[in-house]
């Protein structure tokens, strides 16, 4: 028999990625965005009452503010534990929710709403699992994503439509070292942990990245190299406040190699794989 799934955010990239995997050999159920906030917490009726779920992977994000503040609480943890108190759960049961490796560089006095939620997250999914012990947690610390057909409203995405535009592209000091982590290796990773007995009952906060870090600027360079683009290139044209200039971000992704698993790490690799 198999497992059944529920994922949040099926439309998005994450979770097309996973859903693209799982549902060959998993029975996976999708709430999107859409129909999660037209749900009606306050019956407390249970959802799917008739599916036992063995996983819970949420991959529902909010980055922008609105003009009303508690969106992206909802978005991006609040309706997560909601719904998890609303769905039957096996005895192996394990939820996955992500978090960013932007995290780390948080700073109280540059406050940052999409930042703070995802610390937000981290903390409340502890004592969500400290409250519920005999279920498995993961938290995935992902590192930079990357993969192909991004969103052009994303760096990786915006840089690669420009430059195959040969558009001119302004941009700051790009001095940022970066672990490009390929969206294939995050669902592989996903897809191995939902799989293995280690961890069990424990609450796992996990670094996915490939464990190499490049300077943002030898991407973009690289990237440019690789379209053979007549792009011009612009550094150090735009001052955006950012407090990540000259901050390194690289994995320890440990746990998951010793469970066998092997992402794409050469830049030149990775590269070649989104065009």
């Amino acid at each position: 028999m198999s497992k059944n799934i529920l994922l949040l955010g099926s439309n998005g990239y994450l979770g097309s990625k996973i859903k693209a995997q799982l549902r060959n050999e998993y029975s996976v159920f999708e709430l999107n965005r859409k129909e999660i906030q037209a749900l009606d917490f306050n019956q407390n009726k249970l959802l799917f009452e008739d599916i036992t779920f063995h996983s819970f992977i949420n991959t529902i994000v909010e980055y922008q503010d609105s003009n009303i503040i508690t969106d992206i609480i909802k978005s991006n943890y609040l309706l997560s534990f909601e719904i998890l108190y609303l769905i039957n759960k096996s005895k192996e049961f394990k939820i996955f929710h992500f978090d960013s490796f932007y995290s780390k560089f948080y700073s109280f006095d540059r406050p940052n709403s999409y930042l703070l939620s995802k610390k937000n997250l981290v903390e409340w999914s502890k004592i969500y699992h400290n409250k519920h012990k005999e279920v498995t947690t993961f938290v995935l610390r992902l590192e930079h994503i990357i993969g192909p057909k991004e969103n052009t409203k994303k760096f990786n995405g915006w840089v690669l439509s420009k430059l195959k535009n040969n558009e001119t592209i302004e941009l700051g000091p790009c001095d940022h070292f970066f672990d490009f982590i390929h969206i294939d290796d995050i669902v592989k990773a996903v897809i191995l942990l939902m799989d293995t007995g280690k961890f069990k009952n424990l609450f796992n906060y996990l670094d996915v990245g490939s464990g190499k870090s490049y300077q943002l600027k030898t991407f973009v360079n690289n990237l440019k190299s690789k379209l053979g683009s007549s792009s011009k290139i612009i550094f150090n044209k735009i001052d955006n406040g950012d407090s990540f200039k000259n901050q390194s971000s690289v994995a320890n992704s440990k746990e998951l190699i010793d469970l066998g698993w092997c992402p794409k790490s050469d830049l030149n690799e990775i590269i070649d794989s989104i065009l």
